[in-house]
């Protein structure tokens, strides 16, 4: 493996959820994306920060209410297995899968945990490295006048 694809892998891992290049989304700490069109975060903080953003993007503006929802709109069976990645979020949550609860700030935090888990990044990081994320997202200046603290609704 060359230096640059190290370099590249370590990047790899800062991204989280697993998320795709979208050249329209300018996320902070974006460097760049692989071959394999997966964007390369420049720290796991800002890759969990993505992750969360799209998250509660998939709540507020594509009416995602539950994990059912969240994770066909996140995980297509075009690109995953998503009954069992819904199974998996579901159980690793610990809520019904179609259960509205997943807005309250733990469940929400809990989902993307359980997404990292599910994409197998969550090895590489330390819990600090989601709770940062997550904080971030909360504090997006779009998600301010929502109230992901206890509920959305």
């Amino acid at each position: 493996m060359s230096h640059i694809n190290i370099i590249e892998h370590e990047y790899f891992r800062n991204n989280v959820g697993n998320l795709r290049y979208d050249p329209a989304i300018g996320w902070r700490g974006l460097i760049g994306h692989n071959d394999a069109g997966f964007c390369l975060f420049q720290t796991a903080k800002r890759g969990a920060r993505a992750m969360y953003i799209t998250i509660m993007d998939y709540i507020v503006n594509d009416n995602c209410n539950n994990i059912d929802d969240i994770i066909n709109r996140y995980a297509p069976d075009s690109e995953n297995n998503t009954e069992a990645y819904i199974k998996f979020v579901a159980h690793n949550v610990g809520i019904p899968r179609d259960s509205d609860s997943v807005k309250q700030s733990w469940n929400l935090y809990l989902v993307g945990k359980a997404i990292s888990d599910y994409e197998g990044k969550s090895k590489f990081h330390v819990i600090s490295t989601y709770l940062v994320g997550f904080f971030n997202a909360l504090t997006h200046t779009k998600y301010c006048d929502h109230q992901f603290s206890s509920s959305i609704r």
